[in-house]
C-alpha cells in the first residue's frame, strides 16, 4: 500500500512548490545558497530554530514538503510551531554503488533520522564514510529496503 501511495504521490510531492516562510527562526538564506543543498525546495529557507545534529544544517518549508536533496540527505520532516515543517540537510554524500533515496515515509523513523530507500541488494547507506549510523532494513512492499539512520 505504502509503495503504491509513493509512486502516485511521489512525483507530485516532488515537483510541489514549497512556497515561503511566514516568520520564526530563518536566516535569511538567499535561493542560490539553499539550492546548492536542494533541488526542489522552492522557498523553503534555512532555519536556525530547527534542531540538527551531527553538523546538519536546519530547513523549514510549508507544508507538505518533500524536497529533493543535492549532495546529501534530508531527515523526516518535524512540524514546527508556526505551521511549517521542519528538516535536518546532511551534506553526506551516499556511496556511489549505493541506489538509495530519501524515503519520508518510513514507518517509526521519526525526526531527526534519515529515512532512505534502497534497491534491493544495493549496499546500505552507511556503507564507507558518511557517518550515517542504520537500523538493519526493513523489506518494503516494493521490494526495496528501507532504512533509518541517524547521523551522532
Amino acid at each position: 500500500m505504502r509503495s503504491s501511495i509513493r509512486a502516485v504521490l511521489g512525483p507530485l510531492l516532488l515537483a510541489a512548490a514549497c512556497g515561503g516562510k511566514a516568520s520564526g527562526g530563518a536566516t535569511g538564506a538567499d535561493a542560490d545558497s539553499l539550492g546548492a543543498i536542494c533541488t526542489t525546495c522552492t522557498g523553503c529557507q534555512k532555519d536556525d530554530s530547527v534542531t540538527c545534529s551531527g553538523g546538519a544544517t536546519g530547513v523549514s518549508c510549508p507544508s507538505p514538503t518533500y524536497p529533493t536533496p543535492n549532495g546529501g540527505v534530508f531527515s523526516n520532516i518535524t512540524p514546527l510551531s508556526d505551521g511549517t515543517e521542519g528538516l535536518c540537510f546532511l551534506a553526506v554524500p551516499l556511496p556511489a554503488d549505493t541506489d538509495c533515496a530519501v524515503d519520508y515515509v518510513i514507518p517509526g523513523c521519526d525526526y531527526p533520522s534519515y529515512g532512505l530507500g534502497c534497491a534491493s541488494g544495493s549496499p546500505a547507506p552507511s556503507t564507507g564514510d558518511t557517518g550515517l549510523v542504520c537500523d538493519a532494513p526493513i523489506l518494503a512492499g516494493n521490494g526495496s529496503d528501507e532504512y533509518c539512520c541517524t547521523h551522532p
